[in-house]
């Protein structure tokens, strides 16, 4: 699994906490209240930025999966098109058959009746 920036930093500023508060404990003139409350605020930051970048790639694969399912529903309109234009087409190709053969057969009596009456 790929390691992030922020949980780099959480990580890094976790230790630098710990190492901090124990230098806070052991000498107390570096006034233990501001080290805690910068190493707290730090260490929000830096979970603040993970979570930042764990949402972003969250919405990375939301928009992602989106614009896929966007292709697809393209695609099936176009096939859907694609089929109805077949369907007109030959619709129009069985009129056109339908009347040559209408026009053949009318021909083929008219000159029949000409012929025998």
């Amino acid at each position: 699994m790929k390691t992030t920036l922020g949980q780099k930093l959480l990580k890094g500023l976790t230790t630098l906490a710990l190492s901090f508060g124990l230098l806070s404990i052991t000498d107390v003139r570096l006034g233990l209240g501001l080290w805690t409350f910068l190493l707290l605020s730090v260490i929000f930051l830096a979970g603040f930025w993970h979570l930042v970048e764990r949402m972003n790639h969250e919405w990375q694969e939301y928009t992602n999966k989106l614009d896929n399912m966007q292709k697809d529903i393209n695609y099936i309109k176009q096939q859907v098109d694609n089929m109805r234009m077949n369907r007109k087409g030959q619709w129009q190709r069985h009129v056109k058959d339908i009347l040559i053969g209408t026009v053949a057969l009318f021909l083929f009596w008219v000159i029949i009746s000409k012929l025998f009456f």
